[in-house]
């Protein structure tokens, strides 16, 4: 179980800035919707929740994003069977976002080819990444979000190094 909460946590971290992004844009543009395909979102509002994600053969993980004018809630639930049924244990992070510009991406994922910047900062008390800013990209594509992943020295650590490619493996669904 300590393995369920340690992934929760990873994808929590790894993940906070990016999945929220993949709202809609207020832009009444079809070419800059941000949707994977044109300009930057303009708004992140809405709820999130990935696919229950199977840790063991008696432990699953499902994570929720809540972001609301500048401010993202990250629950990460632990559950004590496979099928995200029977919860254990749930951890609440929260962030403060801001939405930056829009990025060409090579189309691999899904066939998106722009996503948006996000960087967020850890607000949760007592947390030891109170404070740290993480520096990601998110797109939207009809009601799925991709978020960004890892990919070599893009670690999220520095504007520099923000993560340049969407995570094809985990993906929020709009509630």
């Amino acid at each position: 179980m300590r393995l369920s909460i340690q992934l929760a946590r990873f994808m929590a971290i790894s993940s906070l800035s990016i999945a929220l992004i993949a709202c809609g844009s207020s832009d009444d543009n079809d070419d800059d919707d941000g949707g994977g395909d044109g300009g930057a979102l303009t708004s992140i509002n809405g709820t999130y929740r990935s696919d229950c994600i199977a840790t063991s053969a008696f432990a699953s993980n499902r994570v929720t994003y809540v972001a609301l004018d500048g401010e993202l809630t990250v629950t990460n639930t632990s559950y004590v069977d496979n099928n995200c049924t029977v919860p254990i244990l749930s951890e609440i992070s929260t962030a403060d976002y801001v939405l930056g510009g829009s990025v060409r991406l090579d189309g691999s994922t899904a066939g998106i080819t722009a996503a948006t910047e996000i960087d967020a900062t850890k607000t949760t008390a007592g947390d030891p990444e109170f404070g740290i800013t993480s520096y990601e990209i998110v797109a939207l594509l009809d009601e799925l979000a991709y978020v960004s992943e890892a990919d070599g020295e893009n670690d999220g650590t520095t504007p520099a190094r923000r993560h340049m490619r969407l995570d094809g493996d985990f993906v929020l669904t709009r509630q």
